[in-house]
């Protein structure tokens, strides 16, 4: 079972949920992200933690090369788990580009986790700490998707990635 849980990460010490600032966001009709004035909601710092840390060992690998030093052992597993994922299929062929910030033609601000270029497509790794069935996610990749076809001029494809499930849904 390679599925990863927060106390994985969690250490004996549970903290209260604490309140963050963070952006609101919603989506236009074609799945473009727009962002309005701050929002505040309730946070887990445990669930943050363990969501940012598996966010983060994402970005810094190097999938082609994969250097597992440095990761706590559930990185490590969630790093190995989606390497062996359909999400990750032929990523030795692509270009890689790691959360790639996007303005579009309309001025709106995104950020990609994974992009990948390959010859004759694009894909689109939309990393989730672990639901995956949202329908606002679909929705947000679909948007990713068309950005970067018409970006790159090629067909593009989308996946939505559970790093603690270590399970992928291609969209």
């Amino acid at each position: 079972n390679t599925s990863l849980g927060q106390s994985d990460l969690m250490d004996e010490n549970r903290q209260k949920p604490v309140i963050l600032p963070a952006k609101a966001y919603s989506f236009d009709r074609n799945g473009a992200p727009s962002y309005s004035s701050e929002l505040h909601i309730d946070v887990d710092p445990s669930a943050l933690r363990y969501g940012t840390r598996l966010h983060e060992a994402m970005e810094a690998m190097d999938f082609k090369h994969p250097d597992f030093e440095g990761l706590a052992p559930y990185e490590k597993k969630a790093v190995e788990a989606f390497l062996s994922s359909e999400a990750a299929e032929g990523i030795a062929e692509a270009d890689i580009y790691p959360e790639y910030g996007f303005v579009d033609e309309e001025g709106r601000e995104g950020s990609i986790d994974l992009l990948l270029v390959f010859r004759d497509r694009i894909r689109i790794v939309d990393y989730k700490a672990s639901d995956i069935t949202k329908p606002e996610y679909e929705k947000q990749v679909r948007g990713y998707m068309d950005f970067a076809s018409k970006l790159f001029g090629k067909p593009a494809e989308g996946y939505l990635y559970s790093l603690a499930k270590s399970q992928c849904r291609k969209l």
